[in-house]
């Protein structure tokens, strides 16, 4: 099966992103290539579908968009925030740190808040 060992060979370019915990897309995909090709190069799949598919993610591995279409340095997003703030913010750490603070009621974030 081609499309099999092309997934493969996607994988090794796509970095696993710790940070990121369950909610990584390199982690997604090594799901979804267990699930679709239960027999690995046995499994039968339709070539053509896969092979666009298999476009696709090699265009995002590669970035290729990103490369032909540069961002400007001091590009902000919607919020306001750069994509290195953007990143930080939806780290793993930074949501757990969010759900802690989240579960405090409202008068003791107000307070602490003010303490600090």
């Amino acid at each position: 099966m081609a499309a099999y060992r092309r997934f493969l060979n996607l994988l090794k370019k796509w970095p696993l992103d710790e940070t990121k915990g369950d909610k990584d897309l390199g982690l997604f995909l090594r799901k979804l290539l267990q699930e679709q090709f239960p027999q690995g190069e046995g499994s039968k799949v339709t070539e053509a579908v896969w092979a666009k598919k298999l476009d696709g993610l090699d265009k995002i591995v590669q970035n290729k968009h990103s490369s032909e279409h540069p961002l400007p340095s001091n590009f902000m997003s919607a919020t306001g925030l750069s994509a290195e703030e953007c990143n930080r913010a939806l780290s793993r750490e930074f949501l757990k740190t969010l759900a802690t603070e989240n579960n405090k009621g409202f008068f003791a974030r107000v307070l602490l808040k003010e303490e600090k």
